[in-house]
C-alpha cells in the first residue's frame, strides 16, 4: 500500500544503497551506517532517553519502514527485518524495553544492509547455527555504530581507568547515557576494545538479565493516548504518507481511519500529532 501510495503521489522511493558483507570490517560497517544516516556524536550525546526515537527518525528518512508489533511475547521475537529492494521493513517488539529496542532496531537495519531478511533475538550468540554468522556480524556492527571506538576510548572516564578492567555499575551507567544506550552495550563494547574481560562481562551479564526479567514482569498502570499509541506503532513517516494521500485526494477519510487501525473521529489527534503540532 505504501508503494502505491508513493506512486499515486509522483513521491519516488530513494533507493536503500548501503550494502555490505558479513566479511567486511565490523567497525568499518558501523561507522558507515553512522555516516548514512547522518548521526553525529554531538547529536547522539544529548538524545539520552529519546535515543530510540532519533534512531528511528534517521532510519525512516531513508525510505526504510519500521513498525512497532504490539501484544507478542520477546519469547517469539524481538525483531524482523524485511529486506525489499524498495521500502524495505523492520519490525520491533513493543514488549522490549527502551534501550533493548534501540539495539534491535540497528541489528535488523544491519540485516537490511547485508541483505538478510530474518526474524532475530538480542542475543549475543545466535540461536540457529545457520544463522549465526549473520547474528553475530550484525550484533558486533550494531555495538560499533552505537558506541563507536574512538569516542567510547576518548570518554575521560575511559581514559582515568587506565588499565583497570572491572568497571562499577554507576560508571556504566554513566556511560551509557552518553550514548543512549544500555549498562551491557558499553561493557560488551568495552569487552571488544580489551577493557574488561570476558569473565568479569559474564558476571555482569547475569544481572543485567535479571533486571530485565524484573522489568518484563512489572505491570504497567495506564499509558498514553490512543492515537499516541498508534503513531508509535506505525511511525510518523507512514502515517504522514497517509494522510498525505488523503490530502491529495487518493484516500478517503474512511481510508485513512481503516489504514490507521483508528476511529474517524481520531484522525485529528493522531494528525496533529505526526505532524509535531500535539502529542
Amino acid at each position: 500500500m505504501a508503494l502505491e501510495l508513493r506512486n499515486d503521489l509522483g513521491e519516488p522511493v530513494q533507493p536503500f544503497k548501503l550494502q555490505a558483507s558479513v566479511k567486511d570490517n565490523v567497525e568499518t560497517v558501523g561507522a558507515a551506517i553512522r555516516t548514512y544516516l547522518g548521526i553525529t556524536q554531538a547529536d547522539q550525546q544529548t538524545w539520552r532517553a529519546k535515543a530510540f526515537d532519533n534512531w528511528r527518525t534517521a532510519i525512516e528518512t531513508k525510505d526504510v519502514l519500521v513498525f512497532m508489533v504490539p501484544r507478542l511475547a520477546l519469547t517469539e521475537m524481538r525483531g524482523v527485518a524485511v529486506a525489499e529492494a524498495k521500502l524495505p521493513i523492520i519490525l520491533i517488539n513493543s514488549k522490549d524495553r527502551t534501550n533493548g529496542r534501540t539495539f534491535t532496531l540497528l541489528h535488523e537495519f544491519c540485516h537490511l544492509v547485508v541483505r538478510a531478511s530474518g526474524i532475530s533475538g538480542l542475543d549475543f550468540v545466535a540461536p540457529e547455527p545457520a544463522s549465526a554468522l549473520v547474528e553475530q556480524f550484525c550484533n558486533a556492527v550494531v555495538g560499533a555504530a552505537l558506541v563507536p571506538s574512538d569516542w567510547l576510548l576518548s570518554e575521560h572516564l575511559v581514559r582515568s581507568k587506565g588499565q583497570v578492567k572491572t568497571w562499577d555499575d554507576d560508571e556504566l551507567a554513566a556511560l551509557a547515557g552518553r550514548f543512549g544506550v544500555s549498562r551491557e552495550v558499553i561493557l560488551r563494547r568495552l569487552l571488544s576494545l580489551g577493557r574488561t574481560t570476558q569473565a568479569f562481562y559474564e558476571s555482569r551479564r547475569a544481572s543485567f538479565q535479571a533486571e530485565y526479567d524484573a522489568l518484563a514482569d512489572r505491570k504497567s498502570s495506564g499509558g498514553p493516548e490512543r492515537h499516541l499509541v498508534v503513531l508509535s506503532q506505525l511511525g510518523r513517516g507512514f502515517t504522514r504518507l497517509v494522510l498525505q494521500g488523503y490530502y491529495d485526494r487518493q484516500l478517503t477519510l474512511r481510508d485513512v481511519a481503516s489504514h490507521l487501525n483508528m476511529q474517524v473521529t481520531a484522525v485529528p489527534n493522531i494528525e496533529r500529532a505526526a505532524f509535531g503540532l500535539a502529542g
